[in-house]
């Protein structure tokens, strides 16, 4: 059996590319397939992208095509070959056989995905991850026996973005109008639990109030992307924003996790905004916001 810890399936430290298709082989307990992928990107502190499962992440939920002795294969997803080892239940002299269930195994499941119009797209650097273990799972269902992946992608050891500015708590290129509160918060980013506890400080800002960060920037780039570290139990956050009194856009954050408290959200600005110096972003609430961080990076 391997360690109870996440499986790798991709790697790349820096640079800029797309992530175009992966094949996965596994053993292992049924749960396994419950396993869910983390992929974090572009210096990401918690996962940005999190998946509900191996088996939702191959495109066939609740695993039924990892479960059954029928193969399947679809132009960009399938479970081509696979062998489904059940187990009894004697009861008396009877003995009943089950595919299902927690003891049921998955000997050798051979899965593909390949992502034309999906592809993982990263601008400076990513790590993919499948859960396996018990690290969340406290009866060990997920323990693989064996799994292996060849992952198919894009890349150049370039970055993509450049960071401008790391701006927290009463940062002089920050303000605010309107009525902010100060809160303090102890959790986890988003992702493997064994991410370490943090204690972060931050505001919370409602409708009605402006926040306001100016940076002087290089003129010459391929826009911006503004990064910011929240407080992911305050679900589906929305907020307009705006370069120079321009609407740019709507920043959303879809639903919450009350568990895993610190996430954090991207949001583009395209160049037609940006060149030009210095750069004024206005960020309006529209539902209750809460942010502990704002990273700039330069599109380049």
């Amino acid at each position: 059996s391997l360690p109870a810890a996440p499986f790798p399936f991709i790697h790349h430290p820096r640079g800029w590319g797309h992530v175009v298709g992966i094949n996965l082989y596994l053993e292992g307990l049924r749960d396994i397939i419950q396993g869910d992928p983390q992929i974090f990107h572009d210096r990401s502190q918690g996962a940005m992208v999190l998946g509900t499962g191996i088996e939702d992440w191959f495109n066939y939920a609740h695993g039924w095509e990892f479960q059954t002795p029928r193969n399947q294969s679809d132009p960009l997803c399938g479970v081509p070959a696979k062998g489904v080892g059940g187990y009894f239940e004697k009861k008396g002299r009877r003995k009943t056989l089950h595919l299902h269930g927690d003891q049921a195994m998955l000997n050798g499941v051979h899965a593909y995905r390949r992502m034309p119009v999906d592809a993982l797209v990263f601008n400076d650097g990513i790590r993919g991850y499948f859960e396996l273990g018990s690290n969340w799972s406290a009866n060990n269902y997920r323990q693989a026996e064996d799994i292996a992946a060849t992952t198919f992608y894009y890349a150049r050891d370039t970055p993509g973005i450049r960071l401008v500015a790391t701006l927290r708590g009463n940062h002089s290129a920050v303000a605010t109008v309107g009525t902010t509160e100060h809160t303090s918060v102890t959790s986890r980013f988003v992702g493997p639990v064994t991410n370490p506890l943090l204690t972060l400080s931050g505001r919370i800002l409602r409708h009605g109030t402006v926040l306001s960060i100016s940076l002087p920037i290089p003129t010459h780039n391929n826009g911006l992307m503004l990064r910011r570290v929240f407080d992911f139990a305050e679900p589906n956050q929305r907020a307009t924003v705006f370069i120079d009194n321009t609407y740019v856009g709507t920043w959303m954050t879809l639903g919450g996790n009350t568990h895993f408290r610190f996430a954090e959200s991207d949001f583009l600005v395209a160049p037609l905004y940006t060149r030009h110096s210095p750069i004024t972003v206005q960020i309006l609430p529209l539902t209750k916001w809460v942010d502990f961080e704002y990273s700039v990076f330069l599109v380049v």
